[in-house]
């Protein structure tokens, strides 16, 4: 059985974009944790916050990525993932997880509005009050953090796609 590799990080850290191209070009599957949610609550992510809360958007959050049953796939998942221990247990069981650490200012710039984008976020609680929160939990269960810039600035998606894929070698 092929490994999967999971990645993990913040809502507009690449992970869905660099997940596809990097499944393209290692000629491996492409899944969105995201795109499996979505068609088990038959809503856009960002309505089911709005009319179900953010704890029944986790919870199922958490039977989605729990229903998933794949080998040599790229897994994009979504931003929360990380807040329930059992779906990133599940997901660590099959492959190997790569956070996609991105500078808080990069993210920012990415992400127009936090109140539309499907985020599960608490009420009240900022952007960077998420960042805080939620990066310890992504360091937490990472098997490798993958930075996404440089000294030099941000990197394009073939550079982002060939510094991952040269660090997934030397494992």
């Amino acid at each position: 059985m092929k490994r999967n590799i999971i990645l993990i990080g913040m809502p507009a850290s690449g992970k869905s974009t660099l997940g596809y191209v990097l499944a393209t070009r290692l000629s491996m599957a492409y899944l969105d944790t995201d795109d499996v949610l979505k068609e088990k609550l038959q809503l856009p992510l960002q309505d089911a916050i709005d009319e179900c809360g953010i704890e029944y958007f986790l919870q199922k959050e958490e039977e989605a990525v729990l229903s998933i049953e794949t080998s040599n796939t790229i897994i994009a998942t979504g931003g929360s993932v990380v807040y329930s221990k059992k779906a990133m247990e599940h997901l660590k069981q099959t492959g190997l997880c790569v956070f996609l650490s991105v500078p808080y200012a990069t993210i920012e710039e990415r992400i127009d509005n936090l109140e539309t984008r499907g985020v599960a976020n608490m009420q009240g609680h900022s952007l960077q009050d998420l960042y805080k929160e939620r990066t310890p939990l992504y360091l937490e269960y990472a098997d490798l953090v993958f930075k996404e810039t440089d000294e030099t600035g941000d990197l394009t998606i073939d550079e982002h796609t060939n510094k991952l894929i040269s660090l997934l070698k030397e494992l």
